[in-house]
């Protein structure tokens, strides 16, 4: 399995029609959890910003978690379609740049289990790119001292991600700072752009 075969496990609509419906549905749930805490998005809310009925929501989407989930989800995982799944540093370096760029979406749904998936997402994302940097940097660990590393390295990354200050001037710095940061731990020279 490569690193972009990363597409959800969602039922696309045959009819053109109902995949068009789908997709404002996440767009409006993308927009909703963008501008407002999880308290504050209710299924009226979706099917208001999109123009539809509640029941056509609920032929798309089991709940409103479902719709955020799978809104915030597919937009992460189209930031990184067209990459190489070996170009480690391009795949990081876009995975950061598209959470500096929604940079209230945690704050706003946490705590949720939609912010829990987010931050699984973003795990699993990073950790095969955490792999590679790390046995670049030393082929001669052990199993478990690769493992240790990674873990190492996807925790911190995710921790920076994550418990930023929702008061910083540039929430963009912070990609940038993970990014020399890690750079600077595996002696690769990562730019972002």
């Amino acid at each position: 399995m490569s690193l972009l075969d990363f597409a959800p496990a969602t039922q696309i609509p045959r009819d053109p029609r109902a995949a068009q419906i789908r997709v404002s549905l996440k767009h409006a749930a993308f927009e909703l959890a963008q501008e407002r805490t999880i308290e504050e998005i209710s299924v009226k809310d979706i099917v208001a910003r999109a123009h539809v009925s509640r029941q056509v929501f609920y032929n798309h989407f089991p709940d409103r978690d479902s719709a955020l989930k799978t809104s915030i989800v597919e937009s992460m995982d189209a930031a990184l379609v067209g990459l190489d799944p070996q170009d480690a540093s391009g795949l990081f370096v876009r995975l950061l740049s598209w959470n500096a760029d929604h940079p209230h979406l945690y704050e706003n749904l946490f705590p949720s289990k939609v912010a829990q998936a987010l931050i699984e997402h973003n795990k699993d994302l990073l950790r095969p790119m955490c792999v590679q940097r790390v046995l670049a940097l030393k082929s001669d660990l052990s199993a478990a001292e690769q493992q240790m590393l990674t873990t190492f390295y996807v925790s911190g990354i995710i921790g920076v991600l994550w418990n930023r200050n929702s008061q910083e001037d540039d929430l963009n710095l912070t990609a940038q700072d993970c990014i020399n940061l890690f750079s600077q731990l595996s002696d690769y020279p990562w730019s972002r752009t």
